[in-house]
This record gives C-alpha cells, sequence and structure tokens, in this order.
C-alpha cells in the first residue's frame, strides 16, 4: 500500500529498484552543505551534508534510509554518500 503522500512503504519492491538506481547514477540523490555557525562570532565552524533523494518520489532521508535497511543495500547506500561527501567538500569554502 502507498502512502497519501505517493511514498511506498520500505518493503516494497519498487524500493529495491530505485535504490539500485540511486547507487548506479548519483544524479538521483544529491547533498546539500549546511553550514554549522558559532552563535557567539557568527563564523562558520563547519558543515554538515544533508542527503536528498530525487529518484520517483520525493521522500524524506528517514523514509530512503529505512527502505535501504529493509533491502540490505544501507552500506551500499551510505558507501555511496559518503563517496559523494567526499568530493564535494573540496568545492565548500574553507
Amino acid at each position: 500500500m502507498t502512502a497519501p503522500d505517493g511514498v511506498p512503504p520500505p518493503d516494497d519492491e519498487r524500493w529495491l529498484a530505485a535504490l539500485r538506481d540511486v547507487v548506479q547514477r548519483p544524479e538521483l540523490f544529491a547533498l546539500h552543505a549546511q553550514p554549522i555557525v558559532e552563535l557567539s562570532s557568527g563564523a562558520v565552524a563547519g558543515f554538515e551534508m544533508l542527503s536528498r533523494f530525487t529518484g520517483p518520489w520525493s521522500a524524506s532521508p528517514d523514509r530512503w534510509f529505512a527502505a535501504a535497511d529493509q533491502w540490505g543495500m544501507n552500506v551500499t547506500l551510505q558507501a555511496r554518500v559518503l563517496r559523494t561527501a567526499i568530493t564535494a567538500r573540496d568545492t565548500l569554502p574553507p
């Protein structure tokens, strides 16, 4: 059964196909750098990377990581996200 927002539950086989696509085609997910700001000085202390699934559904990370866990693809997906984040760090301001 699909949720009211159109996203299938984690055990739906459509997730397996979508997750395989994300691992093979990094353009199907996006990482966004969010600055971590020191309140006292206003200086940027670092960044955290936020992952967004841009596959067939607009789903929050908790939903697609739950699906990855369900299908045994969590480590593979996390490795893809980590590789992409490491590459992206070179584009961040110092």
